[in-house]
């Protein structure tokens, strides 16, 4: 008989310029944590920056989920990146001197999962 090896989901950590871990990749899904204070209130809804979309286009991701960790509660929101990158509104933050260019995506556009519903694509 013979047997079936498995192989380990691709486990990559997403990293800022700053070196400060973003997110995660496993397999085709971008998994990442935002707080309300990453809540962008104008364009009601989450940001990544070009830096971000450029390497999880790179990994071949298909899926992006928002882990919202509100007051009151969780919430989960998957959304496809080619709908992320689609539907999105620049944003340019420059406040620091450094240049941050982002795209929002309001929650609008996103769906909204069970925490046990997120992991698949």
């Amino acid at each position: 008989m013979t047997k079936f090896l498995r192989y380990p989901a691709l486990r990559k950590p997403i990293l800022g310029r700053n070196g400060r871990h973003l997110g995660e990749v496993i397999d085709k899904t971008y998994f990442t944590v935002r707080h309300t204070q990453h809540y962008f209130v104008k364009l009601k809804g989450f940001g990544l920056s070009v830096d971000v979309l450029d390497e999880l286009g790179e990994l071949g991701v298909e899926w992006i989920v928002f882990e919202y960790k509100g007051k009151t509660e969780d919430k989960y929101y998957r959304v496809r990146l080619n709908d992320f990158i689609r539907f999105s509104t620049e944003y340019v933050d420059d406040t620091w001197g450094d240049v941050d260019r982002q795209f929002i995506l309001a929650t609008d556009y996103m769906t909204l999962v069970k925490g046990s519903e997120h992991k698949s694509g």
